[in-house]
């Protein structure tokens, strides 16, 4: 299967700084978005942190397994280290972990000070395996991950917050679910999480969302699951889902992700 992708990131229109951070590396078949948090500076750094911090963890993997290519096959393949056998999940949820405690240690009082540097972000982590047909991914917080699935949308990612919790053991969650300021866990505010890590088969014909809550919070799912089945290219769909979160306000920095999985 070969993975096509679009992605984009804006202000908004009420906004000064986009806090909002997206990564999309194809040749990890790695893909991200964080929505910082902590005000202006703070919030860029933790999201940016997020996702360089979890993308370097990714590429170290990487080259290690180009290194020993005689035994093991790339990343995508992703078979298990002779000295180390993490599997997928796990190797996801400790990339996270680290960016978690990477960025509650950025935001300690420096020496002199005593007051913290108040800072965090969500952030929904994408990992596809094609050759091995399964799909990998983890979020913290709100930011979402969505899947189309012939004339099925999904969202496959549960908040964490008092209206994903009770959805918080089920494979999906309502597409209506409601959005709230509200965070019960994020990275960076405390020195461990619970992060969410789940998986499933690779279908040929995929298309996943990867958004901040500026789009998912704007944007209903009836629009969102049309504009995916519809759209001539990721393109045209990521623009109008861009285009209508501002539509709605643009309250807040909108930020989306496209994957699409092809033969």
């Amino acid at each position: 299967m070969r993975i096509e992708y679009w992605a984009d990131s804006h202000v908004g229109l009420v906004r000064r700084s986009n806090e909002d951070a997206i990564g999309c590396f194809p040749e990890l078949s790695l893909f991200m978005v964080a929505d910082g948090m902590g005000g202006h500076n703070a919030g860029e750094v933790a999201s940016r942190m997020a996702v360089d911090i979890i993308h370097d963890v990714f590429l170290r993997e990487k080259r290690r397994n180009e290194r020993a290519a005689h035994l093991f096959d790339r990343l995508r393949r992703f078979k298990r280290r002779h000295d180390a056998g993490q599997s997928p999940d796990a190797f996801l949820r400790s990339a996270v972990e680290l960016a978690n405690r990477k960025i509650f240690e950025a935001g300690r009082p420096a020496e002199g000070q005593t007051e913290a540097r108040r800072m965090g972000t969500t952030a929904v982590v994408l990992f596809l395996a094609p050759d091995e047909a399964r799909a990998y991914w983890a979020h913290v917080g709100d930011s979402r991950l969505y899947r189309l699935r012939g004339k099925r949308l999904q969202l496959l990612s549960v908040d964490h917050t008092l209206h994903g919790k009770s959805y918080r053991q089920c494979d999906s969650a309502p597409l209506d679910l409601p959005h709230t300021n509200v965070l019960l866990q994020a990275l960076g505010p405390v020195e461990s999480v619970d992060v969410a890590v789940r998986a499933d088969e690779l279908r040929s014909g995929d298309r996943f969302l990867l958004c901040s809550d500026g789009v998912s919070g704007a944007v209903d799912a009836a629009f969102t699951q049309r504009v995916l089945d519809e759209s001539p290219t990721l393109a045209t769909a990521g623009e109008q889902l861009i285009q209508r979160s501002l539509a709605a306000g643009g309250k807040d920095n909108a930020s989306a992700i496209l994957v699409h999985l092809t033969e």
